[in-house]
């Protein structure tokens, strides 16, 4: 078997990298026998011991390999008639629970099983099953030595019944530059002889090479062998010619110069050791030597330097693959006289000779035959191992994180596209599933798309992923770095993409690819938003009822229905997985990814909708109530790797590999391709303007009293506060002392309140009569969402003015704004040095829309409270580096203390459309400007001092000293009473 795995990745990752020499310890090698009928791709075992862990292959007498078989519904393997003829194809038999004679056989990490009578085992036949054996020469007798002529059946008080006939074998497998090449990431390798008695005192393999197929510059320069390895030290020189003679489209004079610059190692035909016993006519006892390929020739000159191409070309093999894996046979044609250009030199092998057998001295030599050679082992290699990747028992589940070279900084659009440096893996949907890379910003790292768990860790650090949703597999070589969980990668399946030779694997920190809604939350509103991808002129459509009582797009979000929930059927994914037991690697199959389906229920009437098409020749859909009589198909919401979620419609009963699993899947979309827009659906992998859907919900949890207050807004990173920046923006900032604001609720009836956040603007100037006095103006805490991103008429397209954002993000800043409440839903504030009206619905030549950037929901968090602009539910008030801005990262949320704050001792009911005011003096509050209205008085302990109608525009009602909360009508404000 021909081991060529990586070679040109493996030398495109060796310019440029680090030099490493790490230990490496291998068992010593099994002896083995030619194969009687010339066959190089096998070795006969000898008398080797039976023993725990031995490998070997079968052959029978008929020179056919056998094979074994897995049992279907269970985990076993048996026996099988089926042979063949390549040994790579071979069932490969470990021992295992070795114990006088008898011992456990194995496949593939599953059981070897047989019926009580020899034969192969089904699963249906249960309990009839053994699974010890022995061996048996030829004479029948048991043998614990591999010179056995079959296996039989153990079994007590029976001499057992013959199950595998045949001789045991390993494999040959030759070694190709690439192989030896990627033993460290790419950087090369060394031989070391561990198994040699005295460590020679020079090893001319012991320095950091890297292996050249001679193949590919035996055109270039001319006489060269063409089969075979050159070893070149692992300099600049020797990786500038393993480039060239890998190039995509080679440079014969490149390579040829390349070639006479880089330093080779060789025979020296004038060095000879004199070892007793070895024929120097043979080439035996030589030393080496190094040169530089300019030194190099058809022929030995000795007067001119000369050495020839063949004492510097070797073959590389592991003559037992199977139990001696990186114990590597070195074998050359060795030339010392100089000879013609014809001559093809004297076979001999490579290794370690130690003279009188060991307990003097050895040498680095060479011999007409392997018998007392320690063979070469690699000196070093940092492929991955199972231990690294894998869990004891779980699920290895990971987000792979591109850490490459990145693009060169005028790298144009097709090469930034192509390189995948500081991005995560992802699936897609389309006409099939493919690979794509996502900037951290764009990707959810909890979306199954982005998720990636491991099948299988194998030999020489070969590694298979799957992805979570689609099944899709990346087969990749990671090697070790000294930083945990970031490995240097080959990825032959991405080979034409950059910056993905260093990936970083970042362990799962949950699973969210399907909504999954609690009880709480089916109960709770919500609205689905269809959001605009690329360059659209509306970012957000919604979906509406319109008055012939159809569900139609509408880009006003006032109108969007909310719908509640309720469970349809539900679907799982099957998958199997590698996990650790014991240090060796097994699969597990396991229920993962738990898919429920939905349909809508109105808020409004309780009523249940599913989706129906309105003619079998269109794409075009509509909510259908569900009738008795109506077959409608609920909805799946898939979550995409950027967080939104596609809407598909499934039918009832639906399995997750039949019914989701699908790349052409189709999910529900806005169609604004004409004038009258219309829900359709289109396969989710087209990516459409308005496919992307956000289930918003309008329930955030339990909420600040909605009682107005005098309050500190504090925190355990700082108090809220403001100043104005550079440009004259009054931006929100963490202070070590906070202000008082004014909390105003602004819907006070309503299931989740809002509130205003404002703080007074002191005045000198006093209106002289009290109808002159306008609405108290004041600094409010604003969403500037409109202010950061909007459409820019002249060009026709959204721009943006990064004043408003946080800087070095796409955060929104926290800004307070003058403005002047003059309405429960009004606000007066000045757009563009113009004043203006701002109300929930614009109205042409009256007032703008836009009051909700002005109101914010202050709901629970643990000890705290949050703070969420209504106008965007899924944003949070946080901090970053002192700023205040809003994040759509909840954890990233400010936690804040409500506190009482400093009121004042003359404060007027905050609310514009009043002119009512509430004076606090010595024992007593006055109320002005409310005959007629009831007033009530309570302590901050709740009892209540007051409550009564007052006649007088001028009412002074007797109050304890403290704090005490005045409720005139529907308006509270606290004042402190002297």
């Amino acid at each position: 078997m021909n081991k060529r795995i990586f070679t040109l990745m493996a030398a495109a990752m060796l310019v440029g990298a680090p030099m490493s020499n790490l230990a490496f310890a291998s068992s010593p090698l099994i002896a083995v026998a030619a194969d009687a009928t010339g066959d190089e791709t096998t070795r006969e075992y000898t008398t080797a011991s039976l023993a725990n862990g031995l490998k070997f292959i079968l052959k029978n007498s008929s020179n056919q390999y056998l094979k074994a078989v897995e049992v279907e519904d269970t985990d076993y393997y048996t026996t099988t008639t089926k042979t063949t003829t390549d040994a790579s194809e071979a069932a490969v038999f470990e021992i295992r629970n070795y114990s006088n004679k008898t011992f456990t056989l194995w496949v593939d990490g599953n059981q070897v099983v047989v019926k009580g009578a020899g034969g192969a085992y089904s699963a249906s036949d249960k309990d009839d099953k053994v699974t010890v054996f022995l061996a048996k020469k030829s004479n029948n007798e048991v043998t614990d030595k591999t010179n056995f002529a079959k296996i039989c059946t153990s079994v007590l008080g029976s001499d057992g019944k013959d199950v595998f006939t045949g001789t045991a074998y390993t494999r040959v497998a030759s070694t190709d530059a690439g192989t030896l090449n990627d033993n460290l990431a790419g950087n090369g390798f060394s031989f070391q002889f561990p198994d040699a008695k005295v460590s020679p005192e020079k090893n001319p393999f012991g320095n950091q090479m890297i292996a050249i197929e001679a193949s590919a510059t035996s055109t270039a320069v001319g006489g060269s062998p063409a089969e075979g390895l050159y070893f070149v030290l692992a300099n600049e020189a020797g990786k500038k010619l393993l480039s060239e003679a890998g190039a995509e489209t080679p440079n014969n004079e490149k390579i040829k110069a390349a070639f006479n610059a880089a330093t080779f190692v060789v025979v020296n035909p004038l060095a000879n050791f004199g070892i007793t016993g070895f024929d120097k006519n043979n080439a035996e006892g030589q030393d080496f030597t190094t040169v530089k390929g300019e030194k190099l020739a058809s022929k030995n000159v000795k007067k001119d330097g000369k050495i020839a191409y063949t004492n510097a070309v070797y073959t590389v093999s592991e003559q037992d693959e199977l139990n001696g894996a990186g114990e590597y046979t070195i074998k050359m044609k060795a030339l010392i006289k100089d000879d013609d250009a014809t001559a093809t030199g004297k076979e001999v092998y490579v290794g370690v000779y130690d003279l009188l057998g060991g307990g003097l001295k050895s040498y680095v030599t060479t011999k007409s035959e392997s018998t007392n050679l320690s063979l070469a082992q690699t000196a070093g290699n940092n492929y991955v191992k199972a231990a690294d990747l894998l869990k004891t028992s779980d699920v290895a589940l990971y987000n792979i994180y591109f850490m490459g070279e990145k693009p060169a900084e005028n790298a144009n659009e097709t090469e930034l596209n192509n390189n995948w440096s500081g991005k995560y893996l992802v699936n897609k949907y389309g006409t099939s599933f493919t690979s794509d890379a996502v900037a951290p910003a764009d990707v959810d790292l909890k979306s199954a798309l982005a998720q990636w768990y491991v099948t299988k860790v194998e030999a020489k650090g070969l590694v298979e992923f799957k992805n979570l949703e689609t099944a899709e597999t990346i087969s990749c070589k990671l090697y070790t770095t000294d930083k945990a969980g970031i490995y240097k990668a080959v990825i032959s399946d991405l080979s034409d993409k950059k910056g993905i030779e260093v990936v970083k694997l970042v362990p799962s920190k949950g699973i969210d690819a399907f909504l999954t809604l609690t009880d709480a939350q089916m109960k709770q509103g919500a609205e689905l938003i269809f959001n605009g991808t690329g360059n659209v002129t509306v970012k957000e459509v919604y979906m509406k009822k319109d008055k012939n009582d159809k569900f139609v797009p509408t880009s006003d979000s006032d109108d969007s229905y909310t719908w509640k929930f309720e469970k349809s059927s539900s679907a799982k994914q099957e998958i199997e997985y590698a996990y650790l037991e014991k240090s060796e690697v097994k699969a597990k199959k396991v229920d993962t990814l738990a898919v429920q389906s939905y349909f809508l229920v109105s808020t409004k009437n309780g009523k249940k909708f599913g989706l129906q098409e309105e003619s079998e020749e269109s794409s075009v859909y509509k909510l259908v109530e569900v009738g008795e009589s109506t077959e409608l198909t609920p909805f799946v919401f898939k979550k995409y790797a950027d967080g939104h979620y596609a809407m598909i419609a499934v039918e009832d009963g639906f399995e997750y590999a039949d019914d989701i699993q699908q790349a052409d899947i189709e999910g529900l979309y806005v169609d604004n391709s004409s004038t009258d827009a219309k829900f359709a659906t289109e396969k989710i992998g087209d990516e459409k303007e308005y496919s992307h859907i956000t289930v918003s919900f309008l329930d955030l949890g339990e909420s600040l009293e909605a009682t107005p207050r005098h309050a500190t807004l504090d925190s355990d990173e700082g108090a809220i506060s403001f100043k104005a920046d550079k440009n004259g923006i009054l931006e929100g900032i963490i202070a070590a002392e906070g202000l008082t604001f004014w909390l105003d609720t602004a819907d006070s009836k309503a299931d989740m309140p809002a509130f205003y956040i404002s703080k007074g603007i002191a005045t000198e100037e006093t209106p002289e009569t009290k109808a002159a006095e306008p609405a108290a103006l004041r600094n409010f805490l604003y969403f500037a969402q409109d202010s950061a991103e909007f459409w820019n008429e002249d060009k026709a397209a959204y721009d943006e003015d990064k004043n408003y954002f946080l800087a070095g993000t796409k955060d929104v800043k926290a800004i307070f704004r003058p403005a002047a409440l003059v309405g429960v839903d009004t606000i007066k504030t000045s757009v563009n040095n113009q004043t203006v009206l701002v109300s929930k619905e614009a109205e042409e030549d009256v007032c703008l829309a836009g009051v909700e950037n002005f109101k914010f929901y202050i709901t629970k968090a643990g000890n705290g409270y949050k703070v969420v602009p209504a106008a965007a539910q899924d944003k949070f008030l946080y901090n970053l580096n002192g700023k205040l801005g809003f994040t759509s990262a909840e954890d990233h949320a400010l936690i804040v203390t409500v506190g009482a704050g400093d009121p004042t001792s003359n404060e007027s009911i905050d609310n514009a459309a009043s002119s009512i005011a509430v004076i606090a003096g010595n024992g007593t509050v006055t109320v002005q400007g409310a005959a007629g209205q009831n007033v009530k008085i309570v302590t901050v302990l709740g009892k209540v001092v007051a409550d009564e109608t007052v006649v007088s525009d001028n009412a002074t009602i007797a109050a304890p000293a403290g704090i005490v909360f005045v409720t005139v009508g529907d308006e509270t404000v606290r004042v402190a009473v002297k």
